[in-house]
């Protein structure tokens, strides 16, 4: 079910100041069960979910700028724990692969740098902003009995490249293999390792 209390539908916006109009605008990620998501996957009274943030577009509204473009692809990370004791999770237990191929994520220091930022805020700004995106990181620890957390992991985006004559040469995404992900949730109580998966991720698609 959704959780009206928490879901903000209009953008969030960190300010230096009264005085300034130096702003960073996001929308906050919906706080939803992962029960709703199209890609979800139980074991037990656990379920997860997949959301791959998959157009530029959304990418902006989430992160205040277009991953897409830079080559980023988001995918968000769903657990809802309906048990009665709590299940551990870590982002090492979530892998991705194209085809056979596995693909690690991005470090966060990666992908919430300067250039994401962009120079026109103020460094206090700056700052929040650089918080915020980090409270957004899928992180280990453990989801406890009724609780449903969620996180972010980033992932390089691969891309192919076509030269044409006089040296012109244009930059395709990758679309060779199916790309999944597995996630693996750990049992508090008896240290039991459920694997949920395969779940299937889009393909990344350009702001238009």
């Amino acid at each position: 079910m959704w959780i009206w209390s928490s879901l903000t539908l209009v953008s969030i916006t960190i300010v230096l100041a009264a005085c300034t109009t130096s702003t960073y605008e996001v929308v906050r990620v919906p706080e939803r069960n992962a029960d709703l998501y199209p890609e979800h996957r139980s074991a037990g009274e656990v379920t997860v979910a997949v959301d791959t943030v998959h157009d530029g577009a959304r990418a902006q509204r989430y992160f205040g700028t277009d991953l897409i473009s830079r080559d980023i692809l988001p995918v968000i990370i769903v657990v809802s724990n309906h048990g009665g004791s709590g299940v551990d999770v870590d982002p090492a237990d979530v892998v991705k692969t194209r085809g056979s191929a596995m693909i690690d994520p991005l470090p966060p220091e990666i992908v919430i740098d300067d250039e994401l930022l962009g120079g026109r805020l103020s460094e206090e700004t700056r700052q929040q902003a650089r918080t915020h995106l980090g409270e957004l990181v899928f992180q280990a620890r453990e989801v406890a009995p009724g609780e449903t957390y969620r996180g972010v992991l980033f992932y390089p985006i691969q891309r192919q490249s076509r030269l044409d004559s006089g040296g012109f040469r244009v930059r395709d995404f990758a679309f060779g293999g199916l790309l999944s992900m597995q996630v693996v949730v750990t049992a508090v109580a008896d240290g039991q390792r459920h694997r949920l998966g395969p779940f299937h991720l889009r393909h990344p698609t350009a702001m238009r």
